[in-house]
């Protein structure tokens, strides 16, 4: 059986997925295979994949399935006893990488999946892994006693034995963006295994290449579309709702803030993404709560 199947869900990324394939192309000493699944893209991300390397296998979506579901199309495909998960807006930074990741899992079998460092493309800001799940500080979920410290890591890069993605069912296709990370973390460590994460390997990372047409109110009403269908899933109503209630009176003060801070302040733009951001927030926990 191959060592890794290497699976991108790319949607929109024509400028920056050559150079996650040429750092996934430069690796040595592992026997891997590419499939990048397309979420029915409109620029030109067909014609560069599909002419891109004989290597590299194309699966196309006739619409935008979302990163979940389209990531459990490709593991279908899958041939490797590793999977792993890369966004087309990160590359890895050394030809030992994906080396590196199987052997740390090999020498570790209580790790369900293992997430790598990941840095902004100048290095200046890391994203950490994630000791809590979305909205658990704020109630008492039945979490305490899962396995490991680490609750979950940015899907942008991770790395799992294939035998566990099967176990798990791979990802819950509810959801379409954000939170699914979260929510299949929990469910491995609900089978028994660690979350955990590794400094040996850092990719550097763009995010959010694939919603810069939607807009920050687009982006934020995705996000908090991921967290509420988190909540359904791992909460009760009660807690759900208590939650809930909580973001939109902090998000009905912090729009009207911006609102003013627009009308005096001489950085508009920062004024107005804030501005969208939070009427996001507010609008989608009225949807939910209605």
């Amino acid at each position: 059986m191959m060592d890794i199947s290497i699976i991108i869900v790319n949607y929109n990324s024509a400028k920056v997925i050559k150079t996650c394939l040429d750092s996934i192309l430069s690796q040595r000493g592992v026997d891997f295979e590419i499939i990048v699944v397309d979420n029915s893209s409109h620029d030109n991300s067909l014609e560069l994949i599909a002419n891109y390397d004989k290597r590299v296998m194309l699966i196309e979506n006739h619409r935008n399935v979302g990163f979940g579901r389209a990531n459990n199309i490709g593991f279908k495909y899958a041939r490797g006893r590793y999977v792993y998960l890369i966004n087309p807006d990160a590359c890895l930074q050394t030809s030992d990488d994906l080396q590196c990741l199987m052997r740390l899992m090999q020498e570790h079998p209580k790790y369900g999946l293992l997430g790598t460092r990941i840095v902004n493309t100048d290095g200046s800001k890391e994203t950490e892994s994630k000791f809590c799940y979305p909205g658990e500080k704020k109630i008492k979920p039945r979490f305490a006693n899962l396995p490991g410290d680490i609750a979950w890591v940015l899907g942008a890069s991770m790395f799992m034995r294939r035998d566990i993605y099967d176990e798990v069912g791979g990802f819950d296709e509810d959801y379409f963006l954000y939170a699914e990370e979260a929510d299949l973390c929990l469910r491995i460590r609900e089978l028994g295994y660690q979350i955990a994460h590794t400094d040996e390997v850092t990719i550097k990372h763009i995010g959010a290449v694939s919603e810069r047409t939607n807009g920050e109110y687009g982006r934020w009403c995705n996000k908090q579309k991921g967290k509420y269908t988190f909540y359904r899933k791992h909460y009760d109503l009660e807690q759900s709702k208590f939650l809930v209630k909580k973001e939109l009176r902090q998000a009905r003060f912090r729009y009207r803030t911006y609102c003013l801070r627009k009308l005096i302040t001489s950085r508009h733009q920062r004024c107005e993404n804030r501005r969208q951001r939070y009427k996001a927030i507010y609008d989608s926990a009225r949807e939910f709560l209605a």
